[in-house]
């Protein structure tokens, strides 16, 4: 296989989060930029110079719209745990076929699922109580260290003593699996009716819950979406929070300073054409 070049690799990010904004936009479906994504175009107007992804977030019902109304495709597929074996989150990739993104640190079994991709995180209820929002993180936390084990490879870490652990922890689910007891679709099942244990019931609070990246500082008000305002992002508006400056205090602190030159370290994905696809075809 041939590698993607950075600048060819966010190319086709781009290409793919156009298309998934017009199809939001023929469906009446609500997006914003997240993350990186949106710390990127407030800070930078694109691409925070040292990554290369890109993560948007919908609202629970609308991600679920964009599930059922995702258009046929040539090469770009909505893939998530409800439609694909042993896929390693409960949030959706919208990937490039064409395309390999193998992750090092996943089990084979779920390595060369992804491509390249954009994430699409669903926006969840919380409960309107900081201790109970509190309480229902830690439940996120403990249930993700299991999604940990069935789906990570024994990869290790800086830290021997935190090496040890996750290895015991992966060996004694694998031992789980080969018993029949647990599966990786049956642990996405459980976490995925987890991250939706408040859908329906009335709450000013939200928040991303099927990710454990930031935890307590993915809880926003609700309020504080609405109505989408424009950001420009390479070149180009997509929508954002209205409060955009809360959210990304809640995730970042003071998101427009730069950290100090040594946490400005690239993490770029390998990626990589699959062999029947020529470059050229970008």
């Amino acid at each position: 296989m041939r590698k993607i070049e950075i600048e060819d690799l966010k190319r086709l990010e781009l290409d793919i989060l156009d298309f998934f904004v017009g199809v939001c936009e023929r469906n009446g479906l609500i997006y914003f930029l997240s993350g990186g994504t949106l710390l990127g175009a407030i800070r930078h107007n694109g691409f925070i110079p040292w990554d290369d992804d890109i993560d948007v977030m919908m609202p629970r019902e609308d991600y679920e719209k964009l599930i059922k109304v995702f258009p046929e495709h040539e090469y770009y597929k909505f893939l998530y745990h409800g439609n694909k074996h042993n896929y390693p989150t409960v949030f959706g990739t919208i990937n490039d076929t064409r395309t390999e993104k193998p992750e090092l640190n996943v089990r084979e079994k779920c390595r060369h699922i992804l491509g390249v991709n954009i994430d699409v995180f669903p926006i969840d209820t919380l409960p309107n109580n900081k201790q109970d929002i509190h309480n229902y993180y830690q439940e996120l936390a403990k249930m993700a260290q299991k999604v940990y084990c069935v789906t990570y490879s024994y990869v290790p870490n800086k830290s021997v003593g935190f090496t040890i652990k996750k290895f015991l922890g992966i060996f004694g689910y694998r031992c789980l699996e080969l018993l029949g007891l647990i599966s990786i679709d049956g642990i996405m099942k459980k976490y995925d009716a987890l991250v939706q244990k408040y859908k329906g019931e009335m709450s000013h609070m939200c928040g991303v819950t099927a990710t454990n990246n930031y935890g307590e500082r993915e809880v926003n008000i609700r309020a504080d979406y609405y109505p989408p305002q424009k950001v420009t992002f390479e070149g180009k508006e997509y929508d954002a929070p209205a409060n955009y400056d809360a959210y990304l205090r809640g995730l970042y602190g003071n998101y427009m300073q730069l950290p100090p030159k040594e946490k400005q370290v690239p993490h770029h994905a390998n990626c990589y054409w699959k062999d029947s696809i020529q470059k050229q075809n970008i």
